[in-house]
């Protein structure tokens, strides 16, 4: 277990106490938590694999069908209050009712509420990590088994923002335990790397809470636990594609429940571990309308953003080419696609924006010639989406004339010559930030 032995020094006396020649043997409890802290959750770990609700099975009487006890909403608001409140009390309550509801997603992230906040209550500090990892995935599990809500998201990524932080403290205990020891060289480099990347993960939680405060001012209190089930998500998005945006919806018009649904996916495309939920919404989404096809490649695009971000603060250069390259391929098939169509919202204008990005991402990775053409795409886009801003202010145009001076620096830099004068330009990888709607 990440934490099983916190107060480790002791223990790890050996591994510490040796040096580079020593010939003591090294503690082989160190050696697992030093294992365990150089991991990241992302990429195909399977021990990340989100929890599974089985299909529910009738259970026949002689006389008839075993009804089990309604989930009223009465009965789920006092439970999720009580979650909070009492973990552990209440605990005890969702367990027996998902003995009778074991399909029931909202049960099976009470669950995990509840083990959540039973572990961050605990007074000692053993098995706190595995704890919030495991509730983690019953989280996630509640989102990918039709349990989509308001109240779900936030209450997933709570739980991941929490196993985040005291995972960060468990790294810097195990980094404190190696770092003296030569002979541990090689997993103090690798929980160094990992310490980088749960950083920036953890960074990612201000911009998911402001999605998620703006969802919340956006829809009713009334409708904040309201399950978006995947069949009524499925008839919003036809109705959208065939231009009935106002039909109604159990949340409001069709549009509005897409364009929530849509703040949702870019909060949860910054959460690795969430990407089996966001998949099973992108299949939702068609190409043939531009307004969903921009708003699928747009959650798409975070994601992959994400990715590049991730692997720079991981210090992976080769995933850092390989990620931002797909970024410029995916942007200029996007860019190709929507040709000449007029950019009013923050979703029309990721594509262009994001292209420069990849372009700059990939500097000093590639050959010099590929990379040219890269950033001569980069500096086209640009101009293109300066002429087709038609937003309010012509806000993406700034961006554009930002990226345009650094990319253009960039080339003559590459070709030996002086660039072009003109206004300081940005950082490298600057792009816009869905702010939800």
């Amino acid at each position: 277990m990440a934490e099983e032995q916190p107060n480790q020094p002791e223990q790890g006396g050996q591994a510490q106490a040796g040096g580079s020649g020593s010939t003591a043997v090294v503690d082989p409890v160190v050696l697992e938590r030093a294992k365990k802290a150089s991991s990241i959750p992302a990429g195909k770990d399977e021990t990340w694999n989100l929890t599974t609700i089985p299909k529910a099975v009738s259970k026949k009487r002689l006389f008839g069908l075993l009804k089990p006890k309604e989930l009223s909403y009465e009965m789920m608001a006092d439970l999720r209050k009580s979650s909070i409140m009492s973990p552990g009390n209440t605990m005890m309550e969702v367990q027996k009712l998902r003995k009778a509801h074991p399909s029931e997603p909202s049960l099976l992230m009470l669950s995990a509420t509840c083990a959540s906040g039973m572990m961050l209550n605990s007074s000692s500090s053993k098995g706190i990590v595995e704890g919030l990892k495991a509730a983690c995935k019953d989280a996630g599990g509640a989102l990918l088994a039709d349990g989509l809500s308001l109240y779900n998201v936030d209450a997933f990524l709570n739980i991941y923002f929490n196993y985040l932080n005291r995972y960060k403290r468990e790294q810097a205990a195990v980094y404190k335990l190696v770092q003296n020891d030569h002979r541990l060289d090689s997993e103090k480099r690798k929980i160094g790397k990992a310490i980088g990347g749960i950083e920036y993960l953890h960074a990612e939680k201000a911009k998911n809470q402001a999605i998620i405060g703006h969802l919340k001012k956006k829809l009713k209190s009334s409708l904040y636990t309201a399950i978006w089930h995947s069949i009524e998500i499925r008839g919003a998005i036809k109705a959208v594609e065939s231009g009935q945006n106002k039909a109604e919806t159990s949340i409001g018009t069709s549009l509005e429940m897409v364009t929530h649904l849509y703040a949702m996916m870019i909060a949860l495309s910054r959460v690795p571990i969430a990407t089996p939920i966001v998949d099973s919404i992108l299949e939702l989404f068609p190409d043939g309308n531009p307004n969903l096809f921009l708003r699928k490649r747009s959650i798409i695009g975070v994601r992959r953003m994400s990715s590049v971000k991730l692997a720079q603060a991981l210090g992976d250069r080769k995933a850092v080419a390989q990620n931002a390259s797909l970024m410029f391929k995916e942007c200029a098939m996007v860019v190709a696609k929507v040709e000449g169509q007029v950019i009013k919202q923050s979703f029309e204008a990721e594509p262009y924006l994001n292209l420069a990005s990849a372009a700059q991402m990939t500097m000093g990775l590639l050959h010099p010639e590929e990379q040219i053409q890269r950033l001569e795409a980069a500096l086209k886009a640009m101009q293109n989406l300066i002429r087709l801003d038609m937003s309010k202010g012509h806000k993406y145009t700034n961006a554009a004339n930002t990226l345009t001076h650094t990319l253009n620096t960039m080339i003559s830099t590459f070709k030996g010559a002086e660039p072009e004068g003109g206004a300081e330009g940005g950082e490298p990888g600057a792009s816009s930030e869905p702010a939800g709607d």
